[in-house]
């Protein structure tokens, strides 16, 4: 599933494209995503594009009365098409805009989701998201402030949307493994230091991930794009593999049914 670089690089692609151009409408092939397609979605005519943001796990379109918010589930994909293709088996809509692009979305699970959202009533699974690990909100003050003394393992707590957002799997494995901090430690028993390297990890490596185009892993692709990350992994997905810190072998667990991965010499 695309994680907050994937999101932020598919942002990116897209957002040169539709930025302060207009919807002229809308070609739907399949309303039948996570969520059916709305009417609103359907019968969109001449909407332009005003803002293109990424909240977490989330694209938000910006129209001038509302906004499309969009979400890749499992294999979803964003493509950008320089002229008119016929639709394959697995793209769903199109958003034909007025400078001559077509903005598809492709998604072969179907677990994907675009809903329309009226400007003043967003839904809550959007304002109730925790903060952007990215911004300046994620420091010191406010992990102690609101996380720091909780009987809690590290690593789920990562992955909470309640608290901050978009670090999905493979980069809390990642993160952890940088800041040499066990998947399974009680967040309480970190010390001054392990706070603040972690914090100082979160946004190095989403950055780094984001610089390198995202981690091409599983369905993961906007125009064909190939990300990088994925072959700098130092523990992702590395089961009885070699660290590449200490040769030790790379372990895995099983945490909130997600596979977990750790070296457990170079992580305390």
């Amino acid at each position: 599933m695309p994680e907050l670089p994937e999101v932020e690089v598919s942002k990116r692609i897209i957002k040169p494209y539709i930025f302060g151009y207009t919807i002229l409408y809308t070609r739907v092939y399949n309303i039948n995503l996570r969520w059916p397609i709305s009417n609103e979605l359907i019968h969109i005519k001449n909407q332009i594009v005003i803002d293109v943001i990424r909240r977490a796990k989330y694209i938000l379109l910006e129209l001038t009365n509302g906004f499309i918010i969009i979400h890749l589930g499992m294999s979803g994909k964003l493509e950008v098409l320089h002229k008119n293709i016929d639709p394959g088996k697995h793209d769903h809509i199109d958003f034909v805009m007025n400078n001559n692009i077509i903005i598809r979305y492709n998604d072969s699970r179907k677990f994907g989701s675009l809903i329309w959202s009226h400007k003043y009533n967003l839904p809550k699974n959007i304002l109730n998201l925790g903060i952007e690990p990215l911004s300046n909100d994620l420091n010191y003050n406010w992990f102690c402030n609101n996380i720091r003394n909780k009987n809690s393992l590290i690593k789920p707590l990562l992955m909470s949307t309640k608290w901050i957002v978009g670090i999905g799997n493979i980069y809390a494995n990642e993160i952890l493994f940088a800041s040499k901090i066990m998947p399974t430690r009680i967040i309480k028993t970190l010390d001054d230091d392990e706070v603040k390297i972690l914090i100082y990890n979160i946004k190095k490596i989403l950055l780094y991930s984001i610089n390198l185009g995202g981690s091409t892993i599983s369905n993961f692709s906007c125009n064909q794009f190939t990300g990088m990350f994925s072959t700098k992994l130092q523990v992702y997905g590395r089961y009885n593999s070699k660290c590449n810190e200490c040769t030790n072998t790379i372990k895995v667990i099983r945490m909130n049914n997600r596979s977990t991965f750790f070296c457990d010499i170079c992580q305390k």
